[in-house]
């Protein structure tokens, strides 16, 4: 798909906690003259709240020694 941008196109950001109001903002920002294009995107989650909904679901390893963790990784 090509990119039909110009140099002069601009873009606005908006940052929304409730993701419920997304339709509605949609359908408010494709009324106003001059908007060529709406993109949402979801913010990615960061590696610590991966982790944490890891051991929150209970996809976590316990060893009893540090000895036991070095022999399961083979080293």
């Amino acid at each position: 798909m090509a990119n039909t941008s110009t140099a002069a196109s601009q873009q606005l950001i908006v940052t929304v906690e409730d993701a419920s109001l997304i339709n509605d903002l949609k359908r408010a920002i494709k009324m106003m003259r001059g908007v060529s294009k709406i993109a949402v995107k979801k913010q990615k989650k960061t590696e610590i709240e991966l982790a944490r909904e890891d051991a929150k679901a209970g996809r976590v390893i316990e060893y009893s020694s540090k000895e036991e963790l070095f022999k399961d990784l083979g080293l």
